[in-house]
């Protein structure tokens, strides 16, 4: 019978004599990383889908505008060509009035800009909601997809060196005969250096000293606050078994999609003043059908987050008497 055992993949590199132990520090800011790349994405989503409304709209606007005007001129062109008293009359009063049914493209693409591109605070209010409620889901889908791969950063000393030049032939010597796929960087003992995991970008690293030397002052204010921040991390965390964030921010979404329609609304009724011409039934019609569809899904959308509330509140009465220790190993 056979023992299973975990395929052990960091190496480590031969033994330098002289050079059994070292010391070292690391500070690693992983909050203010993941806003960061938070940052990123939000700016390239913001841009890139209000882009795609502006192109979608502005060719929707243009097939709206060829496809009416063939169907129309075909009818027409068919009463121009009859030589009936009629329908020539026809072909007068529909040209003008088909003449004012052709939509506005520029109008058109700037309602559906106004209507429908997103902000950056309200693609983060749908980011964080999204990761609330999906969090456990996505991390499973993506160690599926990542199996192979870590999340954990590391570090390892490949020596100490008397002299710049014995530390820059051995990193040579690392990079090309040890693990060539790892980088590696020589730097001075005693003082701090930043790290940047995109290789490429680190030419001269003297551009991030400034922000090291924030971080630390940073770090050891909040050493001297360690209590207070404790409080008050236990309050945040008691509070939060009362007000969801979740909650708060759905709530925050769906009073912009009423300023949203009421907006419409007020639109609507500015352009009904300013024309001459009734109301026909149909457009009536549509107009009322649109308001119910609306507030069906206003007053679906507040169900179903009130019932996610009730769910979240009863799964939170189980986990308060653990509130302490969660705060505990936040602290350690």
């Amino acid at each position: 019978m056979t023992e299973n055992r975990k395929t052990d993949y960091l190496r480590e590199d031969p033994e330098i004599n002289g050079q059994r132990y070292t010391v070292v520090s690391i500070v690693n800011p992983q909050d203010r990383v993941l806003m960061k790349n938070l940052y990123y994405v939000n700016k390239f989503l913001v841009r890139d889908i209000n882009q795609q409304i502006v192109a979608q709209s502005t060719h929707m606007a243009k097939k709206l505008q060829v496809d009416m005007r063939k169907k129309i001129d075909s009818v027409l062109d068919r009463l121009k060509m009859s030589t009936d008293e009629e329908d020539k009359h026809l072909y007068t009063i529909l040209h003008d009035k088909f003449a004012n049914m052709l939509i506005d493209e520029d109008e058109f693409v700037q309602e559906c800009h106004r209507k429908y591109t997103l902000d950056e605070e309200e693609i983060l209010d749908k980011y964080k909601i999204f990761i609330s409620s999906n969090r456990v889901q996505t991390d499973n889908e993506f160690d599926d997809a990542h199996g192979d791969d870590t999340s954990v950063r590391g570090i390892k000393i490949r020596g100490a060196y008397g002299s710049y030049k014995e530390a820059a032939a051995r990193c040579e010597y690392v990079r090309s005969n040890i693990e060539e796929a790892i980088s590696a960087y020589v730097v001075s003992v005693g003082t701090w250096f930043p790290i940047d995991f995109e290789a490429d970008e680190i030419q001269d690293q003297d551009y991030m000293l400034p922000a090291l030397n924030d971080l630390m002052g940073k770090y050891h204010e909040g050493m001297r606050n360690k209590d207070a921040h404790y409080q008050e991390r236990k309050k945040n965390m008691a509070d939060s078994q009362t007000n969801d964030p979740a909650s708060k921010l759905q709530k925050r979404l769906q009073q912009r999609k009423r300023d949203r329609i009421k907006k419409e609304i007020q639109e609507f009724k500015q352009v009904q003043e300013g024309t001459n011409e009734p109301e026909s039934k149909e457009v009536t019609a549509a107009k009322a059908i649109k308001a119910d569809k609306n507030a069906a899904e206003l007053i679906n959308g507040e169900e179903k987050q009130k019932e996610k509330q009730k769910k979240r509140k009863r799964r939170k009465n189980t986990k308060k008497d653990d509130t302490e220790e969660l705060i505990l190993k936040d602290q350690e």
